[in-house]
């Protein structure tokens, strides 16, 4: 196996190893779920006897075949075939979705052999609730393997000096955005603009990333689009109307940063709302797609039921839409750039935090409202500034609900401006690591 880069997920799934949770890492095809095995392994094979690591892929039907003899069936055939000592055995099952019944060989597992600590991986949570007919409910911990955040696609590109720049946690605590300097970060602001540009227009897939050369970065991507999503999610849903699914895929990903109307999508594409709603569905628990949901207190002043669409990878919307044009001839750029600053909030955000979008009556709309322990509002502005400026929509947003600080993603420009009591700081959209 190829040398592993390490991800930030692996700490936080390390705290867990000795817990007697089952460990479900779930996310797309592709993003690094076996990778993120083997490196959970190496780092286990540093504290334990590297004999009680038990690793299986269950796209091989032999062991496939083993699992779907049952748990005990299983078990007797490790006690059988490797030498098993009577203390902690950790056992890595991956692509376990395949199996006849996940749920019902996890949890007997789990309730009689703790000697046994279980970490599994799946590749849809789709596939999961199919398959998974008991919840697992207080014997499992999820995490999600997304596709490379900035800070990680730095990394696996040997821009390492950039990625230590970069702040960590920057929308939960101002002082993380106090404490930088942003004479060092302007210095390098060349060298994060390029790179930026490249993560916004090919994506974070691990394998688009590592490859230097842009048309094999293309083919990559339409690989994923071609094997995953049209064939893949269609096998999986059993869709019948392929061509209105695959043009409900290109419509989404035109659309991104906009309302979704089932109504008007469906008189376009000639499908039944109820059809679209189960499409949609399908992409979202596929993790192709991010339905956001508006923030209000209250509903008078601030209505829309409709969520707003996004693609959770970029380079994959590209690949859609057939364009990787670079950003600055882009009509769509500050799209692209949006899509980009929700895709990290996701993959950094706490368990506890949600994220929205806030549109009033009055027209007035911030693109993202981050929620945790307050309110952080963020709008994305992927254009040059000489001067802090504050939009309309955001000083009504500071005015009714008084965040302690807000934020505004710019194109290359750092500052600070202060409405009110509230400090607005302007950061480069590349600073959203």
């Amino acid at each position: 196996m190829a040398k592993l880069i390490d991800r930030e997920i692996i700490p936080r799934i390390m705290e867990k190893m000795d817990s007697s949770e089952i460990l479900l890492l779930i996310g797309a095809r592709q993003t690094g779920k076996t990778s993120a095995m083997h490196l959970i392994i190496n780092r286990l094979r540093e504290r334990v006897n590297p004999q009680s690591i038990h690793f299986f892929d269950l796209e091989d039907f032999r062991i496939l075949d083993l699992v779907n003899k049952g748990p005990t069936s299983f078990i007797h055939f490790l006690r059988s075939e490797y030498q098993i000592s009577n203390t902690r055995q950790y056992l890595f099952l991956d692509e376990i979705q395949y199996a006849d019944n996940p749920s019902n060989f996890l949890k007997f597992i789990h309730d009689h052999y703790p000697q046994f600590k279980v970490i599994a991986s799946g590749s849809s949570t789709l596939s999961i609730r199919q398959k998974f007919k008991d919840s697992l409910a207080g014997r499992k911990r999820v995490f999600q393997i997304h596709t490379l955040s900035f800070k990680e696609f730095l990394i696996f590109r040997n821009q390492y000096k950039l990625a230590e720049l970069l702040p960590t946690h920057i929308f939960a605590d101002a002082k993380t955005m106090q404490a930088t300097n942003p004479d060092q970060l302007r210095f390098h602001a060349d060298e994060f603009s390029l790179m930026y540009e490249e993560f916004a227009l090919y994506g974070g897939y691990p394998a688009v990333v590592l490859n230097p050369d842009k048309n094999d970065k293309v083919e990559l991507l339409l690989e994923i689009v071609n094997s995953y999503i049209r064939k893949d999610i269609k096998d999986l849903a059993r869709i019948e109307n392929i061509t209105g699914f695959n043009r409900l895929i290109q419509l989404s990903a035109a659309q991104c940063g906009k309302l979704i109307n089932i109504a008007e999508l469906s008189s376009t594409l000639g499908i039944s709302k109820q059809t679209i709603e189960k499409y949609l569905f399908l992409l979202e628990n596929t993790f192709i797609i991010t339905l956001l949901l508006p923030y209000f207190t209250n509903k008078r002043k601030e209505i829309t039921k409709m969520p707003k669409i996004y693609m959770q990878d970029t380079g994959l919307r590209n690949s859609v839409l057939g364009d990787f044009t670079r950003l600055n001839s882009r009509a769509d750029r500050g799209e692209i750039v949006e899509n980009v600053v929700l895709s990290q909030f996701f993959k950094n955000k706490s368990p506890l935090t949600n994220i929205f979008f806030w549109r009033s009556l009055s027209k007035a709309e911030v693109d993202f409202v981050v929620k945790s322990n307050f309110l952080i509002p963020v709008e994305v502005k992927y254009r040059s500034f000489r001067n802090p400026i504050i939009s309309r929509s955001m000083r009504s947003f500071l005015q009714r609900y008084k965040p302690p600080y807000a934020f505004v993603i710019t194109k290359d420009f750092i500052a600070s401006e202060k409405y009110g009591d509230v400090w607005v700081y302007f950061i480069p959209c590349w600073l959203v690591g």
